[in-house]
């Protein structure tokens, strides 16, 4: 049995995933979300405690039997840097570069990655880039995509001495500005608040609204992809029931 450990921000990006392999069956602990599934010759256990470094590394902290791991993952959903990649892509890291230090993670590949997935460099960054003009010019630099936990699970995974790989799904791209600002929507700790999102949406609602509706039709299309990459990746097949958002 291989065990895997992904680590995401919210359990929204597990989606995909776990249409396809079952909802599995909850972890006792501090974390918002925390689930094991088997499918296959795989044990999945997954983990979601906010975004940001510090979020993601309070996940790793509380993975089990951590000494066992075939190899932990970041995934989830990022920005696109370069005008190549569209809302839904999936990116395998060729590596996790780190903004706030400039550490550079060679990533693993899994064995069925090769000629199979889209490789890209991602940055790791410490607030969520919004405006276009900005991920343009990252992209600039080799930048394929911008998230927020992946070095951070990249560097615990380096100490442990476990394979680490990042399988991310592109929610937005770099021609498009975010029209909400989730800096203001996030708490201290990581988590997000919604009422924040709502009022920012509901304060100019012909504007905001319409494009984030848009913005949580990619967010499904990203996590339905991330669900079958990692599906295809790792032969991950259902046999833990049904349930594609992991609270049955």
């Amino acid at each position: 049995m291989k065990r895997i450990a992904l680590v995401a921000s919210q359990k929204g990006e597990f989606g995909g995933l776990l249409k396809r392999v079952g909802a599995g069956h909850s972890l006792e602990g501090p974390l918002r979300y925390s689930r094991r599934v088997r499918s296959g010759e795989v044990e999945w256990l997954l983990y979601a405690d906010g975004q940001g470094a510090r979020a993601a590394e309070r996940a790793c902290s509380a993975i089990q039997d951590a000494e066992d791991l075939w190899a932990m993952g970041s995934i989830g959903y990022c920005g696109a840097a370069r005008p190549e990649w569209r809302l839904g892509d999936v990116m395998l890291a060729s590596q996790v570069r780190d903004r706030r230090n400039e550490q550079v993670y060679p990533c693993w590949a899994p064995p069925l990655a090769a000629g199979s997935i889209r490789m890209g460099s991602i940055l790791t960054v410490e607030r969520v880039v919004r405006l276009a003009a900005d991920k343009r010019r990252i992209g600039q630099s080799g930048v394929d995509a911008v998230e927020m936990e992946a070095a951070a699970v990249a560097r615990v995974a380096k100490e442990r001495g476990v394979p680490f790989f990042s399988l991310k799904a592109v929610s937005d791209t770099c021609e498009e500005d975010l029209v909400i600002d989730f800096e203001r929507a996030t708490r201290e700790d990581g988590s997000v608040r919604v009422g924040s999102i709502l009022a920012q949406a509901l304060s100019r609602p012909l504007y905001r609204v319409p494009r984030l509706g848009r913005l949580a039709n990619a967010a499904r299309l990203a996590s339905e992809n991330l669900g079958a990459a990692l599906a295809a990746l790792f032969l991950a097949k259902g046999e833990n029931g049904s349930g594609d958002d992991g609270d049955s």
